[in-house]
């Protein structure tokens, strides 16, 4: 069923939009939580959760990606959850040295601006290498299983993820937004 018909199944307040939903694209948010939460029971409730926000919040909400929407939802959901824990996610913890905390973005610049400046920095990237970023840092993947993906060494992919953070930083820091002082290894 095409992403259109589901929305519209949504607007009309049909359940059937969400069953609809959920066969297409669960296994795809179930993947991302499990990748941040570790934890069975914890995606699955994720999952859970983020049907409930959709259908919560279609309508007004008419997000013209339902697929891209539904796994942010899941993705945000599955991060304050594992916030909650109080554990730092390791994925995110290795671009803390690179990316401005919440506090420094609203000082430095608006979160829409940021998002342009990665967005920008994203296209620039091979297809390999951005494939090997948002697997890392998006989908929260071990480096063990990009590599066996891309049928690289794991070493391999540990120098790439490195190089695309000195990249990022350099990158952001002639935008003038954040400038690193801190160095840390993967």
């Amino acid at each position: 069923m095409e992403d259109k018909a589901i929305v519209k199944l949504l607007f009309d307040r049909s359940e059937e939009g969400l069953t609809r939903l959920k066969g297409k694209y669960g296994r795809m948010a179930a993947s991302i939580a499990r990748n941040v939460l570790h934890n069975e029971e914890d995606a699955k409730e994720c999952v859970n959760d983020a049907l409930l926000a959709l259908w919560n919040n279609i309508p007004p909400e008419n997000p013209a990606h339902l697929c891209a929407y539904f796994l942010a939802v899941t993705r945000n959901l599955a991060l304050k959850r594992y916030r909650d824990r109080e554990n730092p996610t390791v994925a995110l913890e290795e671009l803390s040295d690179v990316l401005p905390s919440d506090e420094r973005i609203d000082d430095a610049l608006s979160k829409k601006e940021l998002k342009e400046l990665l967005e920008g920095w994203m296209r620039k990237q091979s297809k390999r290498d951005l494939y090997i970023f948002m697997r890392r840092y998006w989908y929260f993947e071990r480096v063990c299983d990009i590599a066996a993906a891309l049928h690289l060494p794991e070493r391999t992919v540990y120098h790439r993820l490195t190089r695309l953070k000195e990249d990022l930083n350099a990158y952001l820091a002639e935008n003038q937004v954040f400038v690193s002082t801190k160095r840390r290894s993967l």
